[in-house]
Order: structure tokens, then sequence, then C-alpha cells
């Protein structure tokens, strides 16, 4: 009986509701255009989180952790596609001198970001740091 008790019930009607809304705006995505789907789903996310924000957020857990599993697959897969998509493109370039410029260009930039990254470290510890 304690079990049933502990249990944090509103937090799971959350999931639930979460639940329900992604398989509707995934029946919805067959029939409306993506970018309506995209813009229905932020509204029903921001309705969500106003409807059931507490002081803690400890109604929206199970909706956190669906979100933070969403954010490390979206992140794992972001760098590889770039990756491959920049490798592919300079490999499409059939002239050496293309691949000679946008080479030198690609080290120029670098060099020219890590520079500035350089010349903006503080001098000491008694200076602020932006972030403190």
């Amino acid at each position: 009986m304690d079990l049933l008790c502990s249990v944090n019930w509103i937090a799971l009607l959350v999931l639930a509701i979460t639940l329900l809304l992604f398989k509707v705006l995934n029946q919805l995505a067959m029939k409306i255009n993506w970018t309506f789907v995209v813009l229905i789903s932020m509204v029903m996310g921001a309705v969500i989180g106003l409807v059931f924000a507490s002081e803690n957020n400890s109604y929206l857990v199970w909706v956190d952790l669906i979100g933070d599993i969403y954010i490390n697959v979206i992140t794992a897969l972001v760098a590889p596609v770039i990756l491959i998509s920049i490798m592919s493109g300079f490999i499409s370039l059939n002239s050496k001198e293309k691949m000679k410029s946008i080479g030198l260009t690609s080290v120029l930039w670098l060099l020219a970001d890590a520079g500035d990254g350089f010349m903006n470290i503080p001098d000491g510890i008694d200076e602020e740091l932006p972030f403190n």
C-alpha cells in the first residue's frame, strides 16, 4: 500500500498525456505539412509545461527524460552528418586547384579562430571571468 502512495501519479499522468500527444502528432505528420507539425508540437510542449509546472518541476520528470534522450540522439547524429556532407562535397570537387583553395581557406579560418580565442584569454586570476 505504501508503494502506491509513494508513486507520483501526476507525473505519470503527464507522461501519458505527452505520449498521447506524440501519437496525435505522428498521425498529423502523415497528413499535413511538416512545418505545421513542428509549430503545433512547440505549442503543445509549451502548454504541457505551463499547465503542469510546479516549484521543482517534479511532474515533468518523465517528460524531461524523453527530452534529454531526444537531445542526445540529435547531438550524436548531427556531427557525423555534417562531417559526411562536407567530405562528400569536397570529394565531388574534381579540380585540385579548387581543393587547394578551399583547404587553404579553411586552415586560415581555423587559425584565425584559434588566434582570436588565444587573444581573449584573461590575464590573471584576479580578473573577472564572464561566466562568474
